[in-house]
């Protein structure tokens, strides 16, 4: 197994205080994230069959499809790769969140609390806590394209047998507003027949399946369901573990 090992400073893993937007890496959701481009390619020509991609850092979709169309991916994509483990971090390389605060516990404004940061900077400087994570649902526009990705991938990486793409399960501490055992989980992985998981009911092994163990029920589009269907083909199956 490859593990690319990579590591960043205080951006990576959780922010402090998600009510402050994070650095921007790039200049906005349209444009090339040569990062995650880079990491796509290192893929396609690293002579591996297992890669793991941790440390939580603010990956886009690039990193799994950077191609417009089907017809400019190579081909094959990935020829060596089985099994790849990629570890997003909430925020995106555009200086965006990949996650948003549950409006049935608060509205935005409750959960980003006061506009004062040197009174921020000292609540942390004093108590040495996390302060006000509260981001837990995912935002359709940013989590989609990773979605999406995720299908074409499955459907033409021709060895691919395991893909887990892992925002994290992470505890949250919201700094303004009171829940009690507030987490952000988020996963959805890619497992051909054959391959036992933790989360199959009886006799899904036997099937290709997407499972997605998730908070807060959420479920995928069903333009995002229909293409995983279509990538895993008819004996297919999606799995929610909430």
């Amino acid at each position: 197994m490859k593990d690319l090992g990579l590591r960043s400073d205080s951006w990576s893993g959780c922010m402090l205080d998600e009510a402050m937007p994070p650095p921007k890496f790039i200049s906005s959701a349209s444009s090339t994230d040569t990062f995650s481009l880079a990491i796509h390619e290192f893929i396609q020509r690293a002579n591996v069959s297992e890669i793991t991609i941790g440390a939580l850092l603010p990956y886009s979709a690039d990193i799994l499809w950077p191609y417009k169309n089907v017809k400019d991916a190579p081909k094959p994509l990935w020829p060596n790769l089985t099994s790849l483990c990629i570890s997003v971090g909430a925020n995106t390389p555009d200086g965006d969140w990949y996650f948003k605060g549950d409006p049935a516990l608060a509205s935005d404004s409750e959960f980003m609390g006061p506009n004062d940061r040197k009174y921020i900077s000292d609540y942390f400087r004093v108590s040495g806590q996390p302060l006000n994570m509260f981001r837990s649902i995912p935002v359709p526009e940013r989590i989609d394209p990773f979605l999406k990705a995720l299908a074409l991938v499955i459907r033409h990486a021709p060895l691919l047998e395991s893909l887990h793409l892992c925002f994290g399960e992470v505890k949250l501490h919201p700094g303004y507003v009171k829940a009690e055992g507030l987490t952000r989980r988020f996963s959805i992985y890619y497992k051909t027949p054959g391959d036992q998981f933790r989360f199959d009911k009886r006799g899904h092994r036997r099937r290709p399946r997407v499972i997605c163990d998730v908070g807060n029920n959420w479920r995928a589009s069903k333009e995002i369901e229909q293409m995983w269907m279509e990538a895993l083909g008819p004996n297919g199956l999606i799995n929610y573990h909430h």
